[in-house]
């Protein structure tokens, strides 16, 4: 039997078969997987005790998900887990038992292989508190000037609080924003009574306002109280008469000017400085405080200058009445003459003595004030000493910043109150002394007074019935009010 000859393939379907072995069945390539990404790219803020579900999505590769936690830890009470039903994402959920900001990083694998890694921080919060507004008060302010007041709030949700008017109007001139800042130039004088309501989360809070604006007067000295407490009715008798006392003896404006929306922080003016923040002044706010200081007697008040101008002079300070030896004292001209006399150490009297170069020895047991305008009035008085002798008593606030009890018994600016009857005169010295400082005065306005004859006075040591206390914490110093006859200020300063 002949022998068959093998099948040979034409030329062509050689060629068709070469290019089979080489692309397959002859369809397209099918495209690479996408690169596997997280997308999430932070987890919201938990709340301690309530609970919390979060999801972190990722999208690419092939196949499914598979998660791990590689670095850090989720807080006690939250896990994490996989739910099919969302593509395989990946959630943290559970209630969380510690506040704190936990770093953690989780990574994420697809079947392709590929692999994506992202690191997180689960803040967690305590649990909301009620809002409460940080604004007791709002500070005074002049008519026609700059006004910023940074409203302040605590509770809530901690973050984010929203400020709306809620009755009454604001001053022509003045407008809220949402975020609580009060802003503008207030077009007109008066009181002005409004209601503020401050919300956060689920809660919220009202308060009603008064806001005084004050005339913007360039030709006399004004002070202006700003309570930064609820004061009793019965003691802004004594207020009124002691701002009214020292407004006759300073006879020349002074310039004012702004304090800045974040001048003073809580650091300052005894702790209430940031009340005082964005208003404008002219010519000095003197804020009051009403508090327990040490307990009935010993001392009687505190008071300071906290902002000082560029040329050193204040513009804005603290008086602080012990609430503890107010009740005998009301209706009496005793308090009038406490409140004028702390008035006086606001204004600088005492408070800056040493700033302004016009106390020698002080810390010695005969400090003396050199002041030339004061020297002559005190020799005026009949005074023989070359220098006016200064207070050595009292411990640290009263010595080296009152005149000499000793010396001066009754007058106003000793150290020491008299007993309630006894009259404590503004004395001549008293009025140079600002002279000294850089305020302009009209003598005439002193009391009469005299220097007590040796074996006359009244006391010789620290008398009983109590002292009070210079000083309102740090100075800071505007970048206005500069006058070159004035002694050169230091740079500001800085909290």
């Amino acid at each position: 039997m002949a022998r068959r000859a093998a099948h040979m393939p034409r030329p062509a379907t050689l060629l068709a078969a070469v290019l089979a072995a080489a692309c397959g069945d002859g369809s397209p390539s099918a495209p690479p997987p996408p690169e596997l990404v997280i997308l999430t790219d932070s987890l919201p803020h938990a709340i301690q005790f309530e609970p919390y579900s979060a999801g972190v999505d990722a999208e690419g590769g092939s196949g499914g998900y598979t998660w791990s936690t590689v670095a850090g830890a989720l807080p006690p009470g939250i896990e994490v887990e996989v739910e099919d039903f969302s593509d395989d994402d990946l959630v943290v959920a559970g209630i969380p038992e510690t506040t704190g900001t936990f770093p953690v990083s989780f990574r994420v694998r697809s079947q392709d292989g590929q692999s994506a890694t992202r690191a997180f921080n689960l803040v967690v919060r305590p649990p909301p508190t009620p809002v409460a507004m940080g604004n007791v008060n709002l500070p005074p302010t002049v008519v026609g000037q700059p006004y910023d007041v940074p409203l302040r709030a605590t509770g809530g949700d901690g973050v984010t609080y929203t400020w709306t008017l809620v009755a009454g109007a604001l001053p022509p001139g003045l407008q809220l924003d949402a975020a609580g800042r009060l802003t503008g130039s207030p077009g007109a004088t008066g009181s002005f009574a409004f209601t503020l309501r401050v919300a956060s989360g689920t809660s919220g809070v009202e308060r009603a306002f008064t806001l005084r604006v004050v005339p913007d007067q360039r030709a006399a000295y004004n002070l202006t109280v700003y309570p930064v407490v609820s004061v009793p009715a019965a003691i802004q008798p004594h207020l009124d008469a002691a701002v009214a006392r020292w407004e006759r003896v300073v006879s020349a404006d002074v310039q004012g000017g702004p304090v800045g929306a974040e001048f003073f922080t809580a650091q300052h003016c005894s702790g209430f400085g940031q009340e005082a923040n964005g208003a404008s002044v002219d010519d000095l706010l003197v804020m009051v405080n009403i508090d327990s200081i040490d307990g009935p007697g010993r001392v009687l008040g505190q008071a300071g200058p906290c902002g000082l101008r560029g040329n050193g002079l204040p513009f804005v300070g603290i008086l602080i009445l012990d609430e503890d030896d107010l009740t005998p004292l009301v209706g009496t001209s005793t308090l009038t003459a406490i409140i004028t006399h702390e008035i006086g150490h606001v204004m600088g009297i005492g408070a800056l003595w040493d700033r302004f170069e016009l106390l020698s020895g002080a810390g010695t047991t005969d400090p003396g004030y050199t002041g030339a305008a004061g020297m002559a009035a005190y020799q005026q008085l009949g005074g023989q000493a070359e220098r006016v002798p200064v207070e050595n008593q009292g411990g640290q606030g009263t010595a080296g910043s009152h005149w000499r009890e000793s010396v001066f018994d009754t007058e106003l600016l000793t150290g020491f109150s008299e007993p309630v009857g006894v009259p404590q005169p503004l004395s001549i010295l008293t009025v140079a002394s600002l002279v000294d400082l850089g305020y302009v005065v009209d003598a005439d306005a002193a009391d009469a007074y005299s220097l007590p004859a040796a074996g006359l006075r009244s006391h010789d040591t620290a008398p009983a019935d109590g002292f009070d206390i210079v000083g309102a914490g740090p100075l800071r110093v505007a970048p206005w009010g500069h006058r070159s006859t004035l002694p050169p200020s230091p740079e500001p300063e800085r909290p």
